[in-house]
């Protein structure tokens, strides 16, 4: 089965300090509460960290809620300094299967 969650998250860019808001696409190998989703993103609310550097760990700890050999994608898209930047990641690693 195929899930996907699409959702939205902030974090603080390290350039500058600025609130940095993020559309954040999901897809998941099973069930994972909603709520977990949304504690694990709000957890960022405050962090410095770069869009890319986000995309990774977050694609990472949500996999840890799944068998080590199921894969889960993520897409971060938001805008800096009116520029779109979308990241996208897959883990384990299966070269971005969108």
């Amino acid at each position: 089965m195929e899930i996907i969650h699409e959702t939205k998250m902030s974090a603080v860019c390290p350039n500058g300090g600025h609130i940095n808001n993020y559309e954040v696409k999901l897809d998941v190998p099973g069930f994972i509460e909603v709520e977990k989703i949304l504690e694990i993103l709000e957890d960022y609310k405050e962090t410095k960290i770069f869009q890319e550097d986000l995309t990774e760990v977050l694609c990472k700890q949500i996999q840890s809620y799944y068998e080590e050999d199921k894969v889960v994608f993520i897409e971060l898209r938001g805008e800096h300094l009116g520029v779109m930047i979308t990241t996208k990641y897959n883990y384990p690693d299966t070269r971005y299967k969108r």
